[in-house]
């Protein structure tokens, strides 16, 4: 007799289109405001995703056995708030049908309370990890799509103007490398916040999150991070001095906090 807590290893329940997952914000996911940081919410938001995949055998373990995997190709991420240490926020997710060979994955992020705290919408590719190149949407995710999209705009091309540009090096650490064997997408935001000026975070309030990931970046390679300030624009150039490529551009955008009485 199969015990109730296992029964769903012979039946396996239906997978759902629209996935739902809840997150506590702990202490090492805050930043000195004790607001949770972009890296973890871009965590967060990965890991719903690997979720909701290994629902149609698509999580990281299958893919990896057939020579495949998801990578990020753009971000888009759109605040109201930040989550704050201690709190839970309800992450929701689905999929999109692929255009050509991506596909756009929709997330809304709530507090306790379900009030709308973000929304972001991704665009992944399908790897092929030996040869690198761009490969199909895996077939058993295609009762998953749901066409549905939540954000007015889509994970654009962000374009880096050349001059005026204040620069740091970064050099890729064991710490960056994630199962791939390459650096996080959550490392490259991290990177972003870690060379800017501390005060920029805490005196305005960022409200919108773009990135295209160009090249991977690997353990020692050594990146130039290019920054260039508009108004309440930030724009960054990721460019890996190693590979001669570029590995990402960014753009912030925030507006200025109202001053305290």
């Amino acid at each position: 007799m199969v015990s109730k807590q296992y029964a769903y290893i012979h039946h396996p329940p239906s997978p759902e289109k629209l996935y739902k997952t809840a997150f506590h914000i702990n202490f090492g996911e805050v930043d000195a405001s004790g607001k949770a940081t972009i890296t973890s919410l871009s965590n967060y938001l990965q890991e719903a995703a690997w979720q909701h995949a290994m629902q149609y055998q698509a999580g990281y373990r299958e893919m990896y056995k057939n020579n495949t995997a998801f990578v990020i190709h753009k971000m888009l991420l759109k605040l109201r708030c930040l989550p704050s240490w201690n709190d839970y926020i309800i992450v929701e997710t689905w999929l999109r049908p692929p255009q050509q060979l991506h596909a756009l994955r929709e997330f809304t992020i709530r507090d306790a309370k379900l009030n709308l705290i973000a929304a972001a919408s991704i665009q992944y590719l399908a790897i092929n990890t030996q040869t690198r190149k761009i490969e199909q949407f895996p077939t058993v995710m295609e009762t998953a799509y749901l066409n549905a999209e939540f954000l007015d705009e889509e994970p654009a091309n962000i374009s880096i103007a050349k001059n005026n540009y204040s620069n740091t090096i970064h050099k890729v650490r064991p710490s960056d490398l994630d199962l791939n064997q390459h650096a996080n997408n959550g490392k490259y935001l991290q990177w972003v916040f870690d060379y800017m000026p501390f005060e920029t975070n805490c005196q305005k309030h960022l409200c919108c999150v773009k990135i295209n990931y160009k090249h991977e970046a690997r353990l020692n390679d050594e990146l130039n991070l290019f920054f260039i300030e508009k108004n309440n624009l930030i724009k960054i150039h990721g460019f890996n001095q190693t590979a001669g490529k570029t590995s990402f551009t960014a753009e912030l955008k925030y507006k200025c906090l109202p001053e305290k009485n």
